[in-house]
């Protein structure tokens, strides 16, 4: 039987795009420990693993995503999807590299579209709702500084990759004509086989190509997927099989966390709060970075006088003109905050946006390991857990950025009370 690994950059990049293998039918899993690993395909067929890579730099990042990838043959895995974020931050190129360089694969066939968000790509450019992902905020956040969103220069700015590329033309003229393409390019030497996408037909068209590539009598060589969520997709249906899933309701109170200063995410929180579905846990993030107990018996004593599902937000003027390192230290505060709310109040579902405090809140809960259920929203993964210090049995994450103004309020809406 097959063995499915993913492996992301990141905690919401893992599970986006492994929940998508699980709607397919597959029994998959997201495993925080690399130990882990081995043992973790004795219950299921498919792992979502994060290298937690996105903020280091491109050789440490690389050094990792080798050794995940080591790990994973040595358990079995014998098919690998390397997941990009939509808008390749972090080290998309030297990850891609290092995951070809472990397999011995002579090319990967990338494309970070994700038609359903408005991530497409058209000659050889990102683009995020017809802007090019360089003039956005995406492509000029605090982890990433893009200048170019030509994805092969981007690609190939850290690695000794050869590019080439696949247009919408190509993946139109059928699936004899794209094999053609991209078997020409593999055979010159391009390593980076980067393809244009503005649907999902185009990813499902690649998906074809990608899924040809594993017979190793066939007319291509093996290509490792390189992609978004939107051609994970793509691969978890060629690759498993579309299967009816009955849907998966989580239950109880929740307490939902923003943890970044995303407008999107923002206007989320705003508009649950608003509309009466949540109570707003504010907190000053300069004060709990230096007092984390005091701010917590601070919010416990507000969450305590409502039964609403509740919101926890950091007040972070001063978030803006931290140093990236700072980072770790204002996840770490979300993360016990998370931890010691939940061990006082009857919380059993906690839903997170953002990678960076995902993985805080699932590392201070105590969650080694989650089966991914379901995709409830576009962007949104839904999986089943144990914390054995809380009450938490669910846990869902969120990309930020991702979604409508709705997104917070309608997970409220669908937990069972």
């Amino acid at each position: 039987m097959d063995r499915v690994a993913i492996l992301a950059d990141d905690f919401t990049g893992a599970c986006d795009t492994g929940v998508h293998f699980a709607c397919t039918g597959m029994r998959t899993a997201f495993v925080l420990d690399p130990g882990a690993i081995a043992s973790a395909f004795d219950s299921y067929n498919a792992l979502a693993l994060t290298t937690e890579t996105r903020f280091l730099a491109p050789k440490d990042a690389a050094g990792k995503v080798f050794e995940s990838v080591s790990l994973c043959r040595q358990a079995g895995v014998n098919f690998f999807f390397k997941k990009t974020d939509s808008a390749l931050r972090g080290n998309p190129g030297a990850e891609t590299e290092a995951v070809l360089n472990a397999l011995k694969f002579p090319a990967a066939l990338i494309c970070s579209a994700l038609p359903a968000f408005g991530r497409t790509v058209a000659d050889g450019i990102l683009l995020i709702n017809g802007t090019p992902v360089h003039e956005t905020s995406l492509g000029n956040d605090d982890a990433t500084s893009m200048t170019t969103s030509d994805v092969a220069e981007w690609m190939t700015r850290q690695t000794r990759m050869r590019a080439g590329h696949v247009g919408i033309a190509d993946l139109e003229r059928g699936r004899d004509h794209l094999v053609r393409k991209v078997r020409t390019l593999t055979e010159s030497g391009c390593a980076a086989i980067v393809s244009d996408a503005v649907t999902n037909e185009h990813l499902d068209a690649l998906s074809g190509v990608l899924m040809a590539s594993r017979d190793p009598h066939g007319d291509l060589p093996p290509l490792l997927p390189v992609g978004s969520a939107g051609l994970g997709k793509a691969m978890a249906k060629a690759f498993s099989g579309t299967v009816i899933r009955k849907a998966i309701r989580p239950h109880g109170r929740m307490l939902a966390v923003v943890g970044g200063m995303n407008e999107t995410d923002l206007e989320q929180m705003d508009f649950a709060v608003r509309n009466d579905r949540c109570a707003l846990l504010s907190f000053s993030v300069e004060r709990a970075l230096h007092d984390p107990e005091g701010v917590c018996e601070a919010l416990l004593r507000v969450a305590s006088k409502t039964d609403k599902h509740v919101v926890l937000h950091g007040d972070s003027s001063e978030e803006s003109t931290m140093a990236i390192e700072s980072g770790d230290h204002v996840a770490n505060v979300y993360g016990r905050l998370v931890l010691g709310l939940c061990r006082a109040l009857p919380f059993t579902t906690v839903f997170v946006t953002g990678g960076h405090t995902a993985i805080s809140a699932v590392e201070h809960l105590g969650i080694s390991s989650m089966m991914l259920e379901e995709e409830p929203l576009p962007g949104v993964a839904l999986g089943s857990c144990y914390s054995d210090a809380t009450n938490v049995r669910w846990f869902l994450s969120k990309a930020g950025g991702f979604g409508d103004r709705e997104t917070l309020l309608s997970i409220a809406d669908t937990l069972v009370r």
